[in-house]
């Protein structure tokens, strides 16, 4: 009998609120120090349902709580939770926060979030959408594992990484952009992604995982960037739809059944004029005894030579540039910015422009005054299939006041005169766009010392000075400055 009750009470043990946990219009938190956790449903409810809407600060007791965090479980299998706002104070997500939230549908991730936790999200089957925030510097294994309805996504600028299996079977899943702050690919990323058409890995990724991308049967086409040094074991196995692939010229390693199983490979363009050290199955259960390999000039004969290249049917060499003979680099873009409208721009012919945007205004802020900059950070590349992407141009464009003096309020319209400011950077040479005929522009350091000058000419202003990339300098326009950090 004694070892029944105490059986009982440890079963009932998770149903009951702590001392430091409070229930404030359905949501349950935990309270530390100033701010509140939010953490899994109590008794007699058990599992949150409907739309749960999060807010920024909670009161008990005649003190104020800011919501910082979502905790491990806290949403654990509320299969009837249909939506959920997550407030722009949160910073992390705990493990299995919405793990089996088979109801919801889309979620916002805001800026302020800046680590989501193992598993948090994996297996919401009717989740299709996620914007993810710009603030996201983490993200741990399997965070979308099995979403089986997540048709798209876009990986902000500030992850530098995608991790182990982070979109593993998301079946629905038809595009992915990557930005050129990712470096690697880790493990599973995106095994199982079977609806996967197309995919972009930039030439900042230096690292492709483990069955990062198998049996993703819809792929056709892969480009490996130059960036990239190791393929690593099965890491495009039973990609079933793949007819070509590029392998940029920096590849040294790749690993078995990297390749394997690729039923309908017609074609293979690798850039490295020395032979990889290939895994003698990495193209196991590949038609390549059909299939053409293409290789610089010169080097048809080493791979001739050479487990498994030389069990293709045709090595073929070629010179010069072109998609999928050897192009290096798409054209670099150009930025420009006119009336409320940013324009891209490359050179290569057909290229698509990929740019970031991140607004330095869409943050938490804590006390009683806000300065507002009004500024974005612009990334830009272009990117062409069969070419590897081109350099990342950035560019910093922001608003000055003209007259704060004026700014107030006209027939119910805030009236901000500002003026629109473009600067961009090329090896310190600053380019300003915007400031009016025969303004002048003057650059500081943080010193205090002036390291250049110019007058507007046509709209746009080159001044030279002596600094460098990763520098903060001030830039005035007129008696209006502002502080600048360098690209």
């Amino acid at each position: 009998m004694k070892k029944y009750s105490l059986l009982l009470i440890f079963t009932l043990l998770p149903l009951l609120a702590t001392a430091d946990s409070v229930k404030i219009n359905g949501i349950v938190y935990e309270l530390i120090g100033n701010t509140a956790k939010v953490v899994a449903n109590i008794a007699p409810d058990y599992r949150y349902v409907g739309d749960i809407d999060i807010p920024e600060t909670i009161t008990y007791e005649n003190m104020v709580y800011r919501v910082t965090s979502i905790g491990d479980d806290a949403f654990f299998f509320c299969t009837n939770m249909t939506s959920v706002v997550i407030p722009n104070s949160v910073t992390t997500i705990g493990k299995e926060a919405f793990i089996h939230c088979e109801s919801l549908t889309s979620v916002t991730i805001p800026n302020s979030v800046k680590t989501i936790n193992h598993s948090a999200f994996a297996y919401c089957t009717s989740l299709k959408s996620v914007n993810l925030g710009n603030g996201l510097t983490s993200v741990d294994e399997m965070a979308f594992l099995n979403c089986t309805s997540l048709t798209s996504v876009v990986i902000p600028s500030s992850l530098t990484y995608i991790g182990d299996g982070m979109f593993h079977t998301c079946t629905s899943l038809t595009s992915v952009v990557i930005p050129t702050s990712v470096t690697y690919i880790a493990n599973n990323a995106f095994m199982n992604c079977s609806s996967l058409s197309s995919v972009n890995i930039p030439n900042s990724v230096t690292y492709i995982g483990g069955a990062a991308f198998q049996r993703c049967s819809s792929l056709v086409t892969v480009t490996i960037p130059y960036s990239v040094k190791t393929i690593y074991a099965w890491a495009f196995q039973g990609c079933s739809g793949l007819t070509s692939v590029i392998i940029g010229s920096g590849t040294e390693q790749i690993g078995n059944y990297a390749f394997g199983a690729c039923s309908r490979l017609t074609d293979v363009v690798c850039y490295a004029e020395k032979v990889p050290d290939t895994r003698p199955q990495a193209f196991e259960s590949t038609p390549i005894e059909n299939a053409t390999l293409h290789v610089p000039v010169g080097s048809a004969a080493a791979y001739r030579n050479s487990e498994p290249w030389k069990y293709f049917k045709w090595v073929d060499e070629f010179e010069g540039s072109g998609p999928g003979f050897g192009e290096t680099k798409c054209a670099q873009p150009t930025i420009s910015y006119k009336n409320g409208r940013l324009t891209f721009s490359s050179a290569t012919e057909g290229a698509e422009c990929v740019a970031t945007i991140t607004d330095s205004d869409i943050k938490t802020y804590h006390g009683n005054e806000i300065d507002l900059t009004v500024t974005y950070i612009i990334k830009v590349y272009a990117t062409k299939s069969g070419y590897d992407n081109s350099d990342v141009a950035t560019a910093t464009l922001c608003w000055i006041d003209t007259d704060p003096m004026k700014e107030g309020i006209e027939n119910g319209i805030v009236s901000l005169p500002a003026l629109a400011l473009l600067i961009q950077n090329h090896d310190g040479v600053l380019t300003v766009e915007g400031a009016a005929e025969g303004a002048p522009v003057s650059v500081y350091a943080l010193s205090g010392q002036m390291v250049g000058f110019a007058r507007a000419n046509s709209g746009t202003t080159h001044v030279n000075t002596s600094l460098h990339s990763g520098e903060v300098c001030i830039v005035k326009v007129g008696d209006r400055g502002l502080k600048v950090l360098l690209k």
